[in-house]
């Protein structure tokens, strides 16, 4: 079966926001789909669903935000959607970073025929 992983970017906010001081989590999942435009749509489906989850389970002071999509790599793969890893990273300029990621996400989209 085909498949891709995809990298997926959040933005952590603490709250109440600290000056200069920003966290981005990577999520890096496997999805398996028969086109590009099924990888896709699944790996976008399962960042809205994983902020959904972060944000609804109480925890003080903390709020999930999905930038986008960073990366998909195609291979061949037998199974389910998988999690591989998670990480933080920190920060100085938060708007570059995001802005990066939005960008980044929309090349992304546009290359794939399902936003054509």
């Amino acid at each position: 079966m085909k498949a891709a992983i995809a990298k997926l970017i959040f933005r952590v906010h603490h709250l109440p926001e600290q000056e200069n001081k920003f966290e981005f989590d990577e999520q890096v999942i496997v999805i398996p789909g028969d086109s590009e435009e099924k990888q896709l749509s699944e790996a976008l489906s399962w960042a809205n669903a994983y902020e959904i989850e972060n944000n609804s389970v109480p925890a003080e002071g903390l709020r999930w935000e999905f930038i986008g999509l960073r990366e998909m790599i195609p291979f061949q793969l037998e199974g389910l959607a998988l999690p591989l890893c998670s990480g933080s990273l920190f920060i100085d300029d938060e708007k570059s970073f995001t802005e990066h990621i939005r960008l980044k996400s929309r090349a992304l989209e546009k290359a794939l025929p399902l936003f054509s």
